[in-house]
């Protein structure tokens, strides 16, 4: 592998210097309020976390075996990662950094969301399905930083196969699927309270549109935008929806179907995104919303698709 380099600069060429060369490739690094620097590096046999503070920069720990180091998150003031079946956390102190759990090793972890002063990831459980005991499947579990409290939100297949992990207004929002169905929803949770509540299935299908899969994730203001899909008999769409946490709004004209919507863009209140549109045209236009009502921007380039890219405010 080839070395990686940290540097450093206060905008001057004198200020600019080199602080640390890497015999590995740098995977992250993750900063706790301009206290503490994190960076991990991946070794062809192993890694090394490192710790960049007022100090200097110092070896926090050296991993043996490193294989797909998830994105870290900080939790109780310390840094937290997954590898595979192992979670890792680290204060970046001598001798502070250790698993705080494993799984089996033929299982493996991903993504990391802190909400309601839990840390949540997914991994499989093993759960009653199908009229068979214990099948392996993926859900969300929660962990309060003791080996003795980590455990899946539910222990049934709702929610199973999780993804796309959100914090909004201090709730955990993922994308997951109801117990003997393929299509995706939309749910949340604050963490397991020991009722069957602790997991609410938030977008439900509309009574002639079957919702199958939700994608892109964005928080913009007071709510959260998700990109919904669905079928219908007619026709099909994707569209952007929004949630204050409790009910959902479809961004969309009543009647009117728009494809393959892009990332929404904030400006003066209101919200800019492009999509294609309906046949016979199918052309790529500018659209903009105010969360309530959605409408169609005149062609810039009349007659053909726009095509509009890259917005910017």
């Amino acid at each position: 592998l080839e070395p990686s380099e940290i540097w450093t600069t206060n905008g001057t060429p004198a200020g600019t210097f080199k602080v640390q060369e890497f015999e590995g490739i740098i995977q992250w690094t993750a900063a706790q309020n301009d206290e503490q620097l994190f960076m991990l590096v991946k070794k062809p046999a192993g890694g090394e976390l490192w710790v960049v503070n007022g100090d200097g920069i110092e070896l926090a720990h050296n991993f043996i075996a490193l294989f797909r180091p998830s994105k870290p998150v900080f939790y109780q003031n310390e840094l937290y990662f997954i590898d595979e079946h192992n979670l890792w956390k680290s204060s970046g102190l001598p001798d502070g950094t250790q698993l705080a759990a494993v799984i089996p090793a033929n299982d493996s972890m991903s993504e990391l969301a802190v909400a309601n002063g839990l840390l949540f990831f997914v991994a499989p459980n093993e759960i009653e399905y199908g009229g068979q005991p214990n099948v392996s499947m993926p859900v969300v579990w929660q962990y309060d930083g003791t080996s003795e409290s980590i455990h899946p939100v539910t222990d049934t297949a709702e929610g199973r196969n999780p993804r796309r992990l959100t914090t909004f207004n201090d709730t955990l929002f993922f994308i997951g699927s109801p117990p003997y169905v393929t299509l995706e929803y939309l749910y949340k949770t604050r963490g397991r309270t020991g009722g069957d509540d602790s997991l609410i299935q938030l977008a439900s299908a509309d009574e002639d549109t079957d919702p199958y899969t939700f994608e892109p994730i964005q928080i913009i203001g007071d709510r959260l935008y998700f990109a919904r899909c669905c079928l219908s008999s007619s026709s099909q769409g994707f569209w952007w929806a929004a949630t204050d946490g409790e009910t959902v709004v479809n961004l969309w004209p009543d009647g009117y179907f728009y494809t393959d919507p892009g990332p929404l863009v904030p400006f003066r209140g209101l919200l800019l995104f492009s999509a294609t549109g309906p046949a016979p045209d199918y052309a790529r236009e500018l659209w903009i919303s105010d969360s309530v009502d959605t409408v169609q921007l005149p062609d810039l380039i009349p007659g053909v698709s726009s095509h509009p890219s890259k917005l910017t405010v």
